[in-house]
């Protein structure tokens, strides 16, 4: 099973543009989206170009931003943690549920956690207005608890938001089948497992 992980961005990473907050709606792009294909194509370049990672694996849920030319701008994924083994899981020594419950220092339900992955956006400003739209429409469906692996550059961008995700474990690509060789230079950015109460997200996007 390919990887789905976060966060491709390009070297050089400009704030988004004003015009674009007035326009970055999410949209669900599911498996029978007559731009599926072109929508997958755009994550598995935006992972290529930022680490010669080659993607082909992507979560069952997806989600899109689009500029006023209705070129892709922003993607993220998502699945739930009741719906099966989730990827992230393989850098775990326990399901999520118990690394989380570990750290909180209380117990978690499973089915109140949600993975989010193939997040990629043209710019570092796209990923930070993605951010609170995706925690609203997450709270939406009724997720309490989001988990994910996060370079520095996606750690940045939720500092930049006022937020501090959890640290649950370091992302070993040894953990993984492949060892992480699909992945180029992405484990170089020292991608960590980790976890954010959705609440705090719907909290940043309010304050954006």
């Amino acid at each position: 099973m390919q990887t789905v992980e976060l966060l491709a961005l390009p070297s050089a990473t400009p704030r988004a543009p004003a015009r674009h907050a007035a326009r970055a709606r999410l949209e669900p792009v599911h498996a029978t989206h007559p731009s599926r294909a072109q929508f997958e194509d755009f994550i598995a370049a935006r992972f290529g170009r930022a680490y010669g990672a080659r993607v082909t694996h992507f979560l069952p849920h997806l989600l899109g931003v689009r500029d006023g030319l209705g070129r892709w701008q922003a993607a993220a994924g998502y699945a739930a943690a009741e719906g099966g083994d989730l990827f992230l899981e393989q850098y775990l020594q326990h399901p999520v549920e118990h690394a989380l419950a570990e750290k909180l220092g209380r117990p978690l339900a499973r089915h109140g956690i949600v993975e989010v992955g193939n997040l990629a956006a043209v710019s570092a400003g796209m990923a930070r207005l993605l951010i609170p739209q995706l925690a609203r429409h997450l709270h939406r469906l009724g997720y309490r608890w989001v988990v994910f692996t996060a370079t520095r550059a996606l750690r940045n961008s939720f500092l930049r938001l006022g937020l501090r995700p959890l640290p649950i474990a370091p992302a070993d690509p040894a953990r993984l089948a492949d060892g992480g060789a699909s992945w180029g230079a992405y484990y170089e950015q020292d991608p960590i497992v980790m976890a954010g109460k959705i609440a705090l997200g719907l909290a940043a996007g309010s304050r954006a």
